[in-house]
């Protein structure tokens, strides 16, 4: 049978563990933090006292490192003897209350082991007394007693990687005793990357703070619990070792990623990013010729962006803004990400990169971001191309209400007949579209058509493809009749930007005119 819970899809670790002490060697498991070392050894331990053996466990800590043998004392009974003598009882107590049996040693986190621990472990493995199995968080250097003991051929190392997504979705039923619905699998998954202490932390958060909904599929998890003292304090905990200086490079970050290294200048120069790396706490690759940045896992990023309070995040955004700028956002993703970072941060940039910005959000489909960014530089410019940039994302979004709160302030900021002639398309649109208004659609364009005798004029519209708007929406509205009236006359005229929209209204009234 395999194992649960937090082992779920371990069975090759813990049959490999095993294999290792029925060898007659040990090993040591290195990997990041939180994937389920500490785990892994409990569960070989339990099933070799099982066996037999007698188990030693010891977690090595910061404070126990500052002891001689600290991680040992709890062996010892009542002892008067100094230093050397200890040495000595701990090993004596130790082999003692075996009373023949194999001795396991389990260490956790054993880069943290004092020296003479250190020391103890090593003789008493080399000697034959006991067999060792440890972890050892990737990125730090184990103490040269265990990496003589690997040389040696008495340690065996064992990678220990994230959790299978079949392995992750295993432990998240078995924490809370109850299936998760695939929503929820999909969002804890891309949260935690398979994390075994995460996606614990994720859940008994999410409980804690009932944001778990039982649902006929199963639980469902709608939002990570991103606020949650305890999911905060996880993480936190997790980077509780960084300098100052290092933490304040990954909170930067993780409003930035992914980003290029100048985009950090202000908070980390190059030793700081390469601590950062070699810690595993942040991955780099190339982007072309640039190098990027991103936070190794992606839980972190969450947690740093959603416990940071409003005015410090407003600062971080407004130094990155500053880094990038410094840059020159020569890239069409730098453009977008400076107009983001420059308006949540309030820094000033210009109105044409923002109303570039807000014209690709618009193509790439965001009328939220599209409309921070585009109301930004309306109200910086009052520009009418910022208008209509806003204008469209409101329309993207469909709040007829917001669009027509802005119409009068953009009409005012046209300045010829042409431009007045895109003002009344894109609110008859959506007056059709959002608000079913036929006889507004009919007012709009009629007094369009009467006031704006010209298409002259620069970033505007035709009087022609107003009134194949028109076709368009009398068609659809059941009078294709009509539609086909209006539109067939537009067909004879030369080709022009509205010509699509002309031969479209055509078609479509055709269409429903039938043979």
């Amino acid at each position: 049978m395999g194992l649960t819970g937090d082992l779920a899809g371990r069975d090759a670790e813990v049959r490999a563990l095993r294999a290792a002490l029925d060898d007659g060697t040990g090993a040591y498991l290195v990997g990041r933090a939180g994937v389920g070392k500490s785990h892994l050894v409990e569960r070989v331990a339990t099933l070799a006292a099982g066996d037999g053996y007698e188990v030693v466990r010891a977690r090595a800590t910061a404070s126990s490192s500052e002891l001689p043998l600290g991680v040992f004392l709890t062996q010892l009974g009542a002892s008067e003897r100094f230093l050397t003598p200890m040495f000595t009882e701990i090993r004596d107590r130790i082999v003692e209350r075996a009373e023949g049996r194999p001795i396991l040693l389990c260490v956790d986190d054993v880069d943290r082991l004092d020296d003479a621990s250190a020391v103890l472990v090593h003789q008493m493995v080399t000697s034959g007394d006991a067999k060792l199995i440890a972890t050892l968080r990737r990125g730090r250097m184990a103490p040269g007693e265990i990496l003589d003991l690997a040389q040696r051929g008495e340690l065996r190392r064992l990678e220990i990687g994230p959790m299978t997504r079949d392995a992750a979705e295993a432990m998240a039923e078995h924490v809370l005793g109850a299936p998760l619905d695939h929503a929820s699998h999909q969002r804890l998954w891309e949260a935690t990357a398979g994390n075994a202490l995460f996606i614990r932390e994720v859940l008994l958060s999410a409980q804690e703070t009932e944001q778990l909904l039982t649902t006929p599929d199963g639980i469902s998890l709608a939002e990570l619990p991103l606020r949650s003292p305890r999911l905060v304090d996880a993480v936190k905990g997790r980077l509780a070792h960084l300098s100052p200086e290092l933490h304040q490079a990954l909170l930067h970050l993780a409003f930035a990623e992914p980003c290029g290294t100048a985009e950090l200048t202000s908070v980390a120069d190059t030793d700081a990013l390469a601590a950062l790396e070699a810690a595993e706490l942040i991955e780099t690759s190339l982007d072309q010729r640039r190098l990027s940045v991103r936070l190794a896992h992606p839980l972190h990023g969450e947690v740093l962006r959603a416990s940071t309070p409003l005015l410090q995040r407003r600062a971080i955004l407004a130094t990155l803004a500053r880094d990038l700028q410094a840059t020159g956002a020569r890239r069409r993703s730098d453009i977008v990400k400076l107009a983001r970072l420059a308006v949540d941060g309030g820094v000033d940039v210009s109105v044409d990169l923002l109303v570039r910005a807000a014209s690709l959000v618009y193509h790439n489909g965001d009328p939220v971001l599209c409309e921070r960014i585009g109301r930004k530089a309306f109200e910086a410019s009052n520009r009418f191309d910022a208008g209509w940039e806003l204008a469209n994302c409101l329309y993207q979004a469909g709040d007829l209400r917001a669009f027509r709160e802005h119409v009068p302030a953009w009409r005012a900021s046209a300045t010829n007949d042409a431009q007045q002639l895109a003002v009344a398309m894109l609110e008859a649109q959506n007056e059709f579209w959002y608000a079913g208004d036929m006889a507004r659609v009919e007012a709009i364009t009629a007094e369009a058509l009467a006031t704006y005798p010209e298409d002259v004029g620069e970033g505007g519209g035709e009087r022609n493809e107003l009134v194949a708007n028109l076709a368009l929406f009398v068609t659809l509205a059941g009078d294709p009749q009509r539609g086909w009236q209006l539109a067939e006359p537009l067909l004879e005229l030369g080709p022009s930007a509205a010509l699509t929209r002309r031969a479209g209204s055509a078609s479509t009234a055709l269409g429903h005119l039938g043979p």
